[in-house]
């Protein structure tokens, strides 16, 4: 689920002129120098759906298990019913975004993209397939892990202060957080590799790719073995090559 730890360093509040007692005398302290709290320095800035300006409904805090704000970062969340929206304001420069979300068991349907007030022509798609969780064979367990992520690039860059916007179609959407990032362009294929595209995966994510991954696999097996027939002489004797 959803970690409660927060994927940036954020800094501590400085602390106010203080007050002391020494030796009978009142004595002002300067400010304590801020530092950083513990973690790892992420290439994202998360902002809550709840701090975000939005037409929907807020939900939580809620402490109770089997809740879907129970499972939401913080406890809380905005539920989103169709044509409402959660607007966020940027928080650094970016040009892609992880939306943290629920949908109804059962149920699928996407997100509107807004920047700066302009809809995008991409849309983020989203479903409960990979959500709700049911361990029955656990005494007192309830149905969990009801969010998932989606992720998109924006097909532009947007800057600190600029306004995303998410907007649902057609299905209750419950919003958590958003991670904005400027993510690099795509790295080129190793030499020696086998592309899982070339195969037929989707590079979009969107569809079943099960089936060009094994390809890819098999493909990369056979050029291996070949090389090293190639190199040696006689079939390697690694199992794969005997398959």
């Amino acid at each position: 689920m959803h970690s409660t730890i927060l994927p940036y360093v954020r800094r501590m509040p400085i602390i106010g002129t203080a007050v002391a007692l020494a030796a009978g005398t009142l004595v002002a302290l300067a400010p304590a120098a801020a530092h950083a709290a513990s973690g790892a320095s992420l290439p994202f800035t998360s902002v809550e759906a709840e701090s975000a300006t939005t037409t929907g409904t807020k939900i939580g805090p809620d402490y109770t298990q089997g809740t879907v704000a129970s499972e939401a970062s913080g406890r809380q969340a905005v539920r989103l019913g169709s044509g409402q929206r959660v607007e966020f304001t940027v928080p650094r420069a970016a040009n892609a975004v992880n939306v943290s979300y629920n949908v109804p068991d059962g149920q699928s349907g996407s997100l509107d993209v807004y920047v700066n007030g302009v809809k995008i022509s991409r849309t983020l798609p989203v479903t409960s397939k990979y959500s709700y969780v049911d361990t029955s064979w656990i005494a007192g367990a309830k149905t969990h892990h009801f969010f998932d992520n989606a992720r998109l690039l924006l097909g532009q860059n947007v800057q600190q202060g600029d306004k995303v916007a998410l907007v649902a179609t057609g299905v209750q959407v419950t919003v958590d957080v958003a991670d904005f990032e400027q993510v690099a362009g795509a790295a080129a294929q190793p030499a020696g590799s086998v592309s899982v595209v070339s195969k037929g995966a989707d590079p979009s994510g969107a569809g079943d790719s099960t089936q060009a991954f094994r390809d890819a696999i098999s493909a990369a097996q056979g050029e291996w073995c070949g090389s090293r027939r190639a190199t040696t002489g006689s079939p390697p004797r690694s199992a794969v090559c005997r398959t």
